[in-house]
C-alpha cells in the first residue's frame, strides 16, 4: 500500500463524525496551507472539517451517481461516502495563494466512485473528470482556483 494510500486511509477515517455538529458556514478562498512530513514524504495538511462540510452539502450522496448506496455508517447515521479532492492536493504547489483543499474542489463519492476515480481505465477516468470539471469550473473560479479540463486530465496522469 502507497503512502498516498494509508494518508487517503487516515483521512476518511477522520471524516466519520455526528454530522449534526458539523456548521453549515459560507465558503470564501483561503490561502495555501503548509505542507507537513508524513512517512518521510511531503504532504499538503487537509482540514477534515472541511470535507465534512461537503459531504453533508451533497447530502450523503454519491456526486457521480446519487442512486449508489452503500450503507449506513455507525458514526454518522448518514449514508456512507467518501471525500475526494477534484483537484488533487499534491498539485497544491500548481496554485499560487489559495488552498485547494475547499469544499467546492472535495466530492462526495460511494466507495467505487473513489476508486473508480483513481484506478479506472482512462475512458472511464475521462467521463468522471469531464462531468466533475462541468459540475464544479465555476465555483472553483469564483474561489481563485483556475484550470482546464486538460490541466484535470493531466492531474490524473493523462493526455
Amino acid at each position: 500500500m502507497s503512502d498516498e494510500d494509508l494518508e487517503d486511509g487516515d483521512y476518511q477515517n477522520s471524516l466519520e463524525t455526528d454530522f449534526r455538529k458539523v456548521e453549515d458556514k459560507p465558503e470564501v478562498p483561503k490561502k495555501k496551507k503548509k505542507q507537513r512530513i508524513l512517512n518521510g514524504v511531503k504532504v499538503w495538511d487537509r482540514d477534515p472539517k472541511v470535507a465534512q462540510r461537503a459531504i453533508k452539502k451533497a447530502l450523503f450522496q454519491c456526486e457521480f451517481d446519487i442512486n449508489h448506496s452503500t450503507f449506513i455508517s455507525s458514526v454518522s447515521k448518514e449514508n456512507y461516502v467518501e471525500a475526494h479532492h477534484l483537484i488533487p492536493m499534491k498539485f497544491q504547489n500548481d496554485f499560487e495563494n489559495v488552498s485547494l483543499d475547499t469544499e467546492s474542489n472535495i466530492l462526495a463519492l460511494c466507495p467505487n466512485c473513489h476508486r473508480m476515480i483513481h484506478h479506472s481505465r482512462p475512458k472511464e477516468k475521462k467521463l468522471l473528470l469531464k462531468e466533475f470539471y462541468e459540475k464544479r469550473k465555476d465555483q472553483l473560479h469564483n474561489l481563485g482556483i483556475e484550470f482546464s479540463l486538460v490541466n484535470l486530465n493531466n492531474f490524473y496522469g493523462m493526455k
